[in-house]
Parts: C-alpha cells; sequence; structure tokens
C-alpha cells in the first residue's frame, strides 16, 4: 500500500457516515505498524478538519454533524489500530461511552462559538481534536495488561515540552488505562510527542 493509497483510505474513513469496519481496519493493521497508523490517521484527520472548516460560518450544522463524525471515526480507527485488532461492539460502546461523549460535549461548546470565528480560527482549534484520537491509541493498548501493571508517562525533555505533560510524568506511574494520556493532557494536543510505556518487570 503506498502513501497515496493510505491517505484515501483514511480520508474515506474519516467521513464515512458509519465507524470503520472489520474489514478497513485489518486491511490497514496488514500493511502497516500500527504507531505508523497512529501517526497517519492523526495528519490526515488534521488536514480534513481544516478544510472542512470552510464549511462553518455557511453551514455550521452541517459542519457539526461532519466534524462529530471524523471525531467518532478517528477515536475507534485509533483504538483498533492500538490494540491490533478490529474493534468489537463492547470495546465501540466504551468508546462511545467515554472519550467520544466527552469530545461530543466539546463540539457542542465549539458550535456555540462558531459566529464571528474566522475560517482560520476554527481550522486551528478543529485540529485540536486529534489529540483525542492519540490518547486513545494509548488507551487502547493498554487493555488487557496483566494484574498489577504499572505505566510510565514519558514526557518528551525540552524547551517546548508543557507543564501538564512534565506533571504526569512526575506524578507516575499509573495502573494501565488510568492518568493522563498524550494528547489529552497535553497544551498541544495532537501534537504532543510525548508517550505512555509500560514499565518493566
Amino acid at each position: 500500500m503506498t502513501d497515496t493509497e493510505l491517505r484515501t483510505i483514511l480520508w474515506r474513513l474519516l467521513y464515512s457516515k458509519r465507524p470503520p469496519g472489520a474489514r478497513r481496519i485489518n486491511l490497514l493493521l496488514a500493511g502497516r505498524r500500527s504507531r505508523t497508523l497512529r501517526e497517519a490517521i492523526q495528519n490526515t484527520f488534521e488536514e480534513y478538519v481544516r478544510r472542512l472548516a470552510r464549511l462553518a460560518a455557511a453551514e455550521p450544522d452541517e459542519w457539526l454533524e461532519r466534524m462529530d463524525r471524523a471525531v467518532r471515526n478517528q477515536l475507534v480507527a485509533q483504538h483498533a489500530f492500538g490494540i491490533r485488532r478490529k474493534p468489537l461492539p463492547s470495546e465501540m460502546l466504551g468508546i462511545a461511552n467515554g472519550p467520544l461523549s466527552a469530545q461530543r460535549r466539546f463540539l457542542s461548546r465549539f458550535r456555540t462559538d462558531l459566529p464571528g470565528m474566522s475560517e482560520a480560527a476554527v481550522a486551528q482549534r478543529s485540529a485540536l481534536y486529534s489529540g483525542a484520537g492519540r490518547a486513545e491509541w494509548f488507551r487502547a493498548r493498554e487493555l488487557g495488561a496483566p494484574d498489577g501493571s504499572l505505566v510510565d508517562y514519558v514526557a518528551v525533555d525540552d524547551n517546548v515540552t508543557c507543564h501538564p505533560c512534565f506533571g504526569a510524568e512526575e506524578n507516575g506511574p499509573y495502573k494501565p488505562g488510568e492518568g493522563p494520556f498524550p494528547g489529552e493532557v497535553c497544551l498541544g494536543r495532537g501534537s504532543c510527542r510525548c508517550r505512555r510505556e509500560p514499565r518493566a518487570a
């Protein structure tokens, strides 16, 4: 699968009215490493929602519907990429009841802020939602960890690492699936370069 073919598949995944199914997920996982797919879906999501921003002023309800769909689909895909298998109905329900519900609350507030916002401002704010997908990848990767496992939040230690990420590292370790996640706690959202790593036994 070429990079162009990958981009086309991910683009269709984001605007599809249905969450990505097992066939598409398995096709992607067969040809790419999970981490590579995580970065690819983030980049494609950000490109898609930046283009979508031009719709916000003229058709805000249509914009909201498409944003909601893109956010949902990236969460389902990142979840599947993190666990490297198709999302089961119960796992998709977990996404809907947790991270997706939170993102929908944020989107509802975003919708009320649209009047007066420039297209560039809408595009910039929309791209931040890729952080939720990044967090979901790490969260899914920790599913099924053995009892007693611990996970470290590893902050990139340089002059642009944000304070919340440093704090997340200092306050660890965490139980799998608990605590702060890269892309959620980070001020840069999808631009976060930090990670969560299982602690060696």
